[in-house]
């Protein structure tokens, strides 16, 4: 018995104090962020469900304006009463989170925005995740949404990692003359049904309130807004959660030329291993002259160019002569 009692103190040390490699610092790259409120106006709403079927779900709007696969959240959150699963571990939970496409306030039928259809979801037992405890000593209230707030109701706040693998991960898409919108829902599961998760308020706002509702993941229902409660001095005023989405970005999209390689063009590769002459084949203020483009992954070593048909009246990278013609020289002139 005292040495199982070592080794969870050991344990818990080390838990509450080692930096993990999942973890997310702000001076890290990331795709989108919004910071916890680790200040006495902070609140935790309570995402929880106790049996996978019905619970609370909470959901947060962000912005992507450029491509590529989302292989990070990061989310902050605090325990109610700072009371852990098994009074010791809070990583002793599951964690449901979801990506689901935008239905602007224009098109909702509850006059503001919030998810629709899920597009990517994914459950996180533990060992899935890391957990790290960001801050503390500062008590903070507590939410059951819609409006049932309890002040000074946890002083710990946490940092929950989620790593995707790249082959599970959702790839997103964007640019900044056309942004689009997604939103990430979070339900939290734990092991000890005697506790309660709650998403840490942001103080980032953007677009409209984070959501509510009460159901299981992924969730396609009706969503009520999240504002601060009667008694909290922002009572009204919209809410927004804390997270960070981390990705890789969608890398240029190259087209390599059609020139032979080698020793017969020494000095002037063409090849993609020979690191040959290419150029970016999207992007702004790149002009074409078809409406579609054709890539090649790396040079393609023949005398006769890729793009050309063996009569030469037809370029796939450009133009197509609907007549034949026929090109004469111009009678010299002398004086």
């Amino acid at each position: 018995m005292k040495r199982t009692a070592v080794l969870w103190m050991v344990s818990a040390i080390l838990m509450w104090s080692l930096p993990a490699q999942a973890d997310w610092d702000d001076n890290q790259p990331q795709k989108w962020v919004q910071y916890p409120d680790l200040t006495e106006l902070g609140i935790d709403v309570n995402a929880t469900s106790q049996d996978f079927t019905q619970g609370f779900i909470l959901a947060d709007d962000f912005e992507c304006t450029e491509e590529g696969l989302i292989t990070g959240i990061h989310i902050w959150g605090s325990w109610k009463g700072d009371y852990y699963p098994w009074a010791q571990d809070p990583s002793a939970v599951t964690f449901i989170l979801s990506l689901h496409a935008d239905i602007p306030a224009s098109q909702s039928p509850t006059g503001y925005s919030m998810p629709g259809d899920p597009l990517w979801v994914q459950t996180f037992v533990p060992g899935d995740f890391t957990a790290r405890r960001w801050n503390w000593g500062v008590w903070e209230g507590w939410l059951d949404p819609p409006d049932v707030y309890s002040p000074a109701a946890d002083s710990v706040c946490w940092q929950y990692n989620f790593e995707i693998d790249p082959e599970d991960a959702f790839y997103q898409t964007g640019d900044p003359d056309q942004p689009v919108v997604y939103w990430l829902d979070v339900q939290a599961i734990p092991e000890d049904q005697e506790t309660y998760f709650g998403w840490k308020t942001s103080i980032n706002h953007w677009n409209d309130a984070a959501v509510w509702a009460w159901g299981a993941e992924p969730y396609s229902g009706s969503w009520t807004d999240l504002k601060y409660p009667l008694g909290h001095e922002q009572e009204g005023q919209r809410i927004d959660l804390a997270f960070v989405i981390v990705g890789e970005d969608q890398p240029d999209e190259l087209d390599f030329g059609d020139a032979p390689d080698g020793a017969a063009a020494p000095g002037y590769p063409t090849l993609l291993m020979n690191t040959g002459a290419n150029h970016v084949i999207a992007g702004p203020g790149l002009v074409t002259i078809r409406m579609s483009r054709t890539r090649r992954e790396t040079g393609n070593r023949t005398r006769m160019p890729r793009g050309t048909t063996t009569t030469g009246t037809t370029m796939r990278t450009g133009f197509k002569f609907p007549h034949s013609f026929r090109v004469r020289p111009i009678p010299s002139r002398t004086r």
